[in-house]
C-alpha cells in the first residue's frame, strides 16, 4: 500500500445530512438563534450586501464584513488603538469580536453533530476502511472543514476485526503515533510535526472551533471544551469570501504553518492524492495542487455541478467533471462519480472503485 494525501471537503458531511451540513442552513440557524445579540445582528446586519433580517447567507456575503474589518484594523496600525476612541462608536469597536463570535458559532454549528441511528452502519463500514488503511500506510489527511466527523475517528479510533485502531494513539512502548497534528500537551509546536518517526499529519486547513489562543499560546481544546466560549480566546477559524481566505490564513500561525509548510511537505511525502468530496472552488488548495505532477484521484458525488471560470460572468457555463477538475488540479486527475461517496472504500486503489 502506498502513501497517500488525503483531502477531505464538506461532501463527506453533505453524504451523512445535506440539511446540517449545508454551509447556508448553518448560517441561518446560528441568525435565527439566540447565540448573537440583537445588537451584534444589527452590526452585521448594516454592512452592504447583508440583510438584517436574514444575516450572511453565503461565504461571498461575508465579503463586507472582511473589508470592514480589515479598515478597522488598518486604521489602528496607522493612527494607534487611542484614536478608535475619537474616530469610532463603541458598538463600531467591538465588531472584530462580533463577526468573531458570529464565525466561531457557524463552525460550531457544523462541528456539533452526532452521526443518526440509521447511517451508523454505513458510516461505521466506510471509517473502519479509511482509518485501517491510514494506519497501514501512515497516510497524511487534510479537512477543509469544521466538522468533528473524521477527528472524532482520529482521537477515539474504530475497532477493526477485534483490533482497536486509534490513529492518534502513540502506537507501541516507543513508537510515535501514527497520525500528529502539531499539538503537544494541548499546545502548537510546529517542531512536534518532526518528533519521532514515519507518521501521517492530521490537517485542519480551515481551521476548527478546537483551535484557539489564549495568553499569547495557540492551543486546542478539548473536544468536551469546545461549548466553553471565553470571548478573550482568538479563534482559528477560515469562514470568509474565497478570495479572502488566503488573507485570514496568514494571520494564524497555526494555519499559515499548516498551507505554507506542512500541507506542500504532504504533497511531497505522498504518492498519489485522494481530493474527497471537495467543491474545488478554493484557488489556494488548487494552485498547490496543480504544482504537483503526482497522481490526483477526485472523488465526488454524481449529482455534483461545475461552471466554467468565463471572465465577466458570474457563473459561467455548466461543463463536465472532468474537464473541471483537469483545469483546477492538473492533466494528471482522474475522477470518480459515485451516487453517495461514502461507499468508496479502495483508498489503496481508487481505481478499483466501479461506481453503479
Amino acid at each position: 500500500m502506498s502513501k497517500k494525501l488525503i483531502i477531505i471537503g464538506n461532501g463527506l458531511g453533505m453524504a451523512l445530512d445535506p440539511n446540517h451540513f449545508l454551509l447556508t442552513n448553518a448560517m441561518k440557524r446560528v441568525w435565527k438563534s439566540d447565540a448573537l445579540t440583537n445588537e451584534a445582528k444589527d452590526l452585521i446586519g448594516a454592512l452592504k450586501g447583508i440583510e438584517p433580517e436574514t444575516g450572511p447567507r453565503s461565504e461571498t456575503d461575508l465579503i463586507s464584513t472582511q473589508i470592514a474589518l480589515s479598515l478597522l484594523t488598518d486604521f489602528r496600525s496607522r493612527l494607534g488603538a487611542d484614536a478608535l476612541e475619537t474616530w469610532f462608536t463603541d458598538t463600531a469597536k467591538t465588531f472584530p469580536l462580533t463577526l468573531r463570535k458570529y464565525v466561531f458559532e457557524v463552525a460550531f454549528d457544523l462541528y456539533n453533530y452526532g452521526i443518526p441511528d440509521d447511517k451508523l452502519g454505513q458510516w461505521a463500514e466506510f471509517t473502519q476502511s479509511f482509518i485501517r488503511f491510514i494506519m497501514e500506510t501512515k497516510s497524511h489527511v487534510a479537512t477543509l472543514n469544521y466538522d468533528d466527523l473524521i477527528y472524532e475517528k482520529i482521537v477515539e479510533g474504530v475497532c477493526v476485526d477485534g483490533e482497536w485502531l486509534v490513529p492518534s494513539r502513540r502506537q507501541g512502548v516507543n513508537g510515535p503515533a501514527t497520525s500528529k497534528d502539531g499539538f503537544i500537551s494541548g499546545e502548537f509546536r510546529a517542531e512536534c510535526f518532526d518528533w519521532g518517526g514515519d507518521c501521517g499529519f492530521y490537517l485542519h486547513l480551515h481551521g476548527t472551533p478546537l483551535f484557539a489562543t489564549k495568553d499569547k499560546r495557540n492551543i486546542k481544546l478539548g473536544r468536551n471544551e469546545v461549548e466553553f466560549k471565553n470571548e478573550n480566546r482568538r479563534r482559528h477559524i477560515v469562514l470568509a469570501n474565497p478570495k479572502d481566505k488566503r488573507d485570514i490564513i496568514d494571520q494564524s500561525e497555526i494555519l499559515k504553518n499548516f498551507w505554507d509548510v506542512q500541507l506542500p511537505r504532504c504533497i511531497r511525502e505522498a504518492e498519489e492524492i485522494i481530493v474527497f468530496g471537495y467543491s474545488g472552488l478554493d484557488d489556494h488548495l488548487n494552485e498547490l495542487l496543480k504544482e504537483s505532477d503526482k497522481k490526483k484521484w477526485v472523488i465526488e458525488w454524481s449529482g455534483s455541478k461545475h461552471y466554467s471560470k468565463d471572465s465577466g460572468v458570474l457563473e459561467g457555463e455548466e461543463i463536465d467533471a472532468i474537464t473541471f477538475w483537469k483545469d483546477a488540479v492538473g492533466a494528471n486527475c482522474e475522477v470518480k462519480l459515485l451516487d453517495n461517496i461514502l461507499d468508496f472504500t479502495e483508498w489503496d486503489n481508487p481505481d478499483d472503485c466501479i461506481p453503479f
